[in-house]
């Protein structure tokens, strides 16, 4: 892969990432700057970036946010290793995220009741999105795939996964030439973790009905129901109208 083209797949993986990570990992640092408040870096090291004379970003500050980042994105992870000014676009975007912060304290923005309003749902769906993150880690555990579940699957399906042929089968002249397939020691270890997670998805849909008998859960189907009578006999009439007022063509002359 050439420097243009992964250079634009880090920019695509980095606006991914980097809207869900935390710069420093403590309390001190996005929880005050969405209260309005200004933010104050806590590492270590060389200053790297200044706000009106106060110390926003440290060089351990940089490299946290790093490693998260890496620990939540083996793409990037990969990508960082390979571009050598990776790093200074990741700070590059650090300082970008803190310049509009104190463009919103000093334009009144975290007062306004729609920005209230945004980052309460924001935080609501954080929270969601979070708790489904931990639940989802739970199921993980309950599941496991042997190295002999990951080679019965690879035996099975490796004609039917383009990424595992490197070479099709061929016949010429009467003589057949076998494919050639990607080894499986190479890609055991891909297969095991898709296999879990293939096992955990539909490990997911029974652990919420078990969840909705523990929990004692009663859905109003008959709510919905009543919806879609309401939209069916709405889409009735608009149709009933239409006919009634598309024009008549008059009758030809005989």
């Amino acid at each position: 892969m050439n420097g243009k083209k992964l250079a634009g797949l880090f920019s695509v993986l980095m606006l991914i990432v980097l809207p869900g990570c935390d710069w420093f990992g403590s309390k001190d640092s996005h929880c005050g700057s969405c209260c309005g408040e200004q933010s104050h870096a806590t590492g270590t090291g060389d200053v790297l970036l200044e706000v009106k004379g106060n110390p926003v970003i440290h060089a351990s500050d940089l490299e946290i946010y790093v490693e998260q980042i890496k620990a939540e994105s083996p793409q990037v992870a990969a990508i960082l290793d390979a571009m050598p000014d990776a790093r200074y676009n990741i700070f590059s975007g650090m300082v970008a995220e803190e310049l509009l912060m104190q463009w919103a304290r000093e334009n009144g923005i975290y007062n306004l009741d729609s920005y209230k309003k945004d980052y309460a749902l924001a935080l609501k769906m954080l929270d969601r999105q979070i708790i489904q993150k931990y639940f989802q880690e739970n199921l993980l555990k309950k599941v496991s795939v042997s190295e002999s579940d990951a080679k019965k699957y690879y035996e099975e399906n490796k004609n039917n996964i383009p990424d595992l042929i490197v070479t099709p089968a061929s016949e010429k002249d009467g003589k057949k030439t076998p494919a050639v397939y990607r080894p499986f020691a190479e890609i055991k270890d891909a297969l095991i973790k898709m296999l879990e997670n293939e096992k955990a998805s539909e490990l997911y849909a029974k652990e919420l009905e078990n969840l909705k008998s523990e929990y004692s859960v009663k859905e109003n189907a008959d709510y919905f129901k009543k919806g879609s009578e309401s939209q069916a006999a709405a889409s009735m009439d608009d149709e009933l109208l239409q006919e009634e007022q598309a024009p008549v063509e008059p009758a030809q002359a005989v």
